[in-house]
């Protein structure tokens, strides 16, 4: 769960936002002072000249890479990289790790987690193959990840995770189509949903 903050919802934070969803990774991006409303997250993405204001909130401790050639205290739980392409290797390098995909998880097309295998297009389960959608994958990923973490994944977050700024506020109904989506080709293909609810608290992934 990447979430890239930055003094106000600035066009170059969007922009980063843009290219971690076309790579297929869900991420979030907020003003520094709405960094409460988006958590949980594995770390944080900001720029050097963003990142002393980063550390005066009570979320210090969280991981974090800063971008640009500013001065940043590695000392204070974090790395300084000098462009998006490095920030954007070293953010898929934590992904992996939090997911703990090691190398043996690793293929040419795709990445073995936990029970699914994600490829390009489709994701993996008992050995059948269930095409997604490019929203419908970063949906599914997200709402996987948060399986993992033991917690729910409901509208608002899927919305900010895995819309940009500019499609959000007419997302939640369609994000239900998804989902319902998913869980119909599953029903097609496993026999069962891959999706589950709870009223007033979210999704969640059935046992894989």
């Amino acid at each position: 769960m990447i979430l890239i903050c930055d003094n106000d919802a600035s066009p170059r934070a969007k922009n980063l936002q843009g290219l971690f969803l076309d790579l297929g990774y869900p991420a979030a991006v907020c003003p520094i002072n709405e960094i409460k409303e988006h958590l949980p997250a594995w770390f944080f993405v900001t720029f050097c000249d963003s990142f002393d204001n980063l550390r005066r909130t009570p979320y210090d401790k969280i991981f974090t890479i800063a971008i640009d050639n500013g001065f940043v205290n590695t000392a204070l739980n974090a790395t300084k990289v000098t462009t998006v392409n490095e920030a954007l290797s070293c953010s898929l390098e934590i992904v992996k790790s939090k997911l703990g995909i090691s190398n043996g998880g690793q293929f040419p097309f795709g990445i073995l987690c936990r029970s699914v295998f994600f490829a390009d297009y489709f994701i993996e389960v008992r050995n059948n193959i269930i095409p997604l959608t490019n929203i419908e994958m970063l949906i599914f990923k997200y709402i996987f990840i948060c399986s993992g973490e033991n917690i729910y994944a409901d509208k608002s977050m899927i919305e900010k995770y895995c819309y940009s700024p500019a499609s959000r506020g007419h997302s939640g109904n369609v994000i239900s189509v998804h989902i319902a989506n998913i869980n119909k080709k599953s029903e097609e293909i496993l026999g069962s949903k891959i999706i589950g609810s709870m009223r007033y608290k979210g999704y969640y992934i059935i046992n894989t």
